[in-house]
């Protein structure tokens, strides 16, 4: 007989379990996004799950002190960590003491990603002004799974996490994969018509790269003006070798400077950008670092052409200049034109761009 209460239960501490398992292995590798996963997937599984309103409180300021999401209305803060010891506790009390954390929330939950958390150090005692500190680990996420009598709400955040899984899936081959912020395959049309050239381009352009040929394309673009099916092109064909386990990928990152479906985002800038993509290429330090967007396109171009990466890039027109202007289609922003001219001169991977307006910036590597 099944239980469906403790059938989405089980299956939810198992992939909280598995996911526990693939953030060590990230922990250790060269590429890591480890940090940005568990973010946003305990952001997500958190609001779904109990109804809050907790926002990744490091987009507002990098490294934000002590925690890492926090609903202000609820008053509740949560640290995400796989790290095992009481050490972690010490130090994130001591740091939201230092911070007066206590004048914004109540609660500290202190959420390891593990099967069992530490104990508390001897010795401990609640401070004054300082939240609440409360520690969570799989086990008593359990517990309270067990307990809830919503199965609507145990089904929303049982598919959540499933979804959040796939995206982050480490491949056979190897590939680490961020679909985080621009979910590519998503948008993969079921039925590609009337683009087998294009198509072929790509194949051919990815088959090369799998070869080591020299005289191959670095950087591709496709330049169509907006509803033409720039986006539906790239997505079917990154679905495909998704489906085929990302052949010869290293890594794959993609990104969209484009609010898909309706708008075009108002910030024209790749501060967000880099700082993700140096992160998930394994440069923490100057991902967080004062240095100019120059500076750290021009890292980021050395982390990705080193490996056999595929970059995709999707609506990158809201960093150009329009085409009525003296520069028509320039890149205003310097950080990605740094990435691009640094991928175009030297690269073993592929960065794939959709946009409305041609790129003047690499004219010199058509």
């Amino acid at each position: 007989m099944s239980f469906p209460r403790l059938d989405h239960a089980t299956n939810i501490a198992d992939q909280l379990n598995e996911l526990s398992a693939k953030v060590k292995t990230r922990s250790r590798a060269s590429l890591t996004d480890a940090n940005r996963i568990l973010e946003t997937i305990s952001m997500r599984f958190f609001n779904a799950l109990y109804g809050w309103d907790l926002v990744n409180l490091n987009t507002e300021q990098a490294n934000y002190p002590a925690v890492d999401l926090g609903d202000r209305t609820r008053r509740i803060a949560i640290q995400v960590t796989n790290e095992d010891g009481a050490d972690k506790i010490t130090h994130t009390v001591a740091k939201a003491v230092e911070h007066n954390h206590h004048e914004d929330f109540d609660r500290l939950i202190i959420f390891f990603l593990l099967p069992r958390k530490p104990n508390f150090p001897k010795k401990f005692t609640q401070p004054a002004d300082c939240p609440n500190i409360e520690t969570w680990d799989i086990a008593d996420l359990l517990k309270q799974l067990q307990e809830l009598t919503d199965l609507a709400v145990l089904d929303r955040a049982a598919k959540m996490l499933s979804d959040e899984m796939g995206r982050i899936q480490r491949t056979d081959t190897g590939a680490a994969v961020n679909l985080t912020h621009f979910d590519v395959i998503k948008y993969a049309p079921a039925k590609l018509i009337g683009r087998e050239a294009e198509t072929a381009l790509l194949n051919d352009a990815w088959a090369k790269v799998q070869s080591h040929e020299a005289k191959r394309p670095h950087v591709m673009t496709f330049v169509a003006l907006g509803g033409e099916g720039k986006t539906s092109l790239v997505a079917k064909w990154a679905a495909e070798l998704a489906h085929l386990d990302w052949p010869g990928c290293d890594a794959v990152f993609a990104w969209s400077f484009y609010s898909q479906g309706t708008r075009e985002q108002v910030a024209a800038s790749s501060d967000l950008f880099l700082r993700e993509a140096l992160t998930f290429f394994g440069d923490q330090a100057m991902a967080d670092s004062a240095q100019g967007a120059f500076d750290k396109g021009r890292r980021l171009a050395q982390l990705v052409g080193q490996r056999r990466a595929l970059l995709l890039l999707d609506g990158v027109e809201p960093l150009q200049y329009a085409p009525t202007s003296p520069m028509p289609g320039e890149l205003k922003d310097q950080g990605l034109a740094a990435l691009l001219k640094g991928l175009a001169a030297s690269s073993q991977g592929l960065c794939v761009i959709t946009t409305r307006y041609s790129l003047p910036d690499l004219q010199a590597f058509w």
